[in-house]
């Protein structure tokens, strides 16, 4: 996945996790900053290295900060977790329901 996919990816994450930021592509990161003041930086540590790190930039001053300010993520589906915990979104407000567009059986509308 190439830095500029990962922006994407992740600011399709932040309307979906209700969270208002933005994402900035660089040439080997990809900040994360929302309105509530978290700025993150998330970077592959070696391009042929497997994995990414997220590091906690800015926190807001008015939370206490996570212990670790660097954390480790060997997927992407971990990088998605770490940063939607970091960057405050609630889990409630993030949910998916798919509904179906055929009608079901014995449905005569």
């Amino acid at each position: 996945m190439t830095y500029a996919e990962l922006g994407d990816l992740l600011l399709d994450s932040l309307a979906l996790w209700g969270v208002i930021g933005r994402t900035i592509v660089g040439d080997d990161e990809v900040r994360v900053m929302t309105d509530t003041g978290h700025d993150i930086a998330i970077r592959r540590p070696d391009t042929a290295a497997r994995g990414w790190s997220v590091e906690i930039l800015k926190w807001p001053a008015n939370d206490p900060p996570p212990a670790r300010l660097i954390r480790a993520c060997a997927s992407v589906v971990s990088l998605l977790r770490t940063a939607r915990a970091l960057v405050g979104a609630k889990q409630a407000e993030a949910r998916l329901s798919f509904a179906s567009e055929r009608p079901l059986a014995g449905d005569t509308r």
